[in-house]
């Protein structure tokens, strides 16, 4: 079984061409990560990512809630948005638990997982479980290789 988001990285994308797009500069992924980093700790708002909706409703949007004068700053939204890709997952884990047996690890894929270790900390920490990475990229494709390999 596989939770996968219908959105994922591309909402760290989004908020990234929001950054640039407001003339502060040009922002990239590891100045994101900082920025996140400087907001541990704090109340954050809630960010729901479901900026594609999703698989049950595609109609779906995405929204910021619980934003106060403390947290309206680029810190507290970078954080917000990554425990919103995070929170996106989880649910999604929580629907398989009704069929699965609780699980002792993850495996995260795709590259928002792969490249960002601020995400991999905050799912694992979100799970309560190790998160592991697979050491190969194009999980899904070279997964679907071996299997027909092993099935022709």
């Amino acid at each position: 079984m596989i939770g996968g988001a219908l959105c994922g990285g591309y909402a760290y994308q989004l908020l990234k061409k929001f950054y640039n797009g407001i003339g502060v500069g040009e922002a990239d992924y590891p100045q994101m990560n900082a920025l996140a980093e400087k907001a541990v700790g704090k109340p954050l708002p809630v960010f729901d990512v479901k900026f594609r909706g999703t698989r049950e409703n595609p109609a779906e949007t995405a929204s910021i809630t619980g934003l106060t004068a403390e947290n309206f700053n680029a810190p507290a939204l970078t954080l917000a948005l990554l425990k919103g890709e995070s929170r996106e997952l989880k649910e999604l884990y929580e629907v398989m638990l009704k069929v699965i047996t609780p699980r002792k690890t993850l495996v995260g894929s795709g590259n928002a997982v792969r490249f960002n270790p601020v995400l991999q900390k905050i799912i694992s920490e979100d799970f309560n479980l190790p998160l592991n990475v697979s050491a190969r990229s194009e999980e899904a494709a070279f997964g679907a290789a071996l299997l027909a390999a092993e099935n022709s």
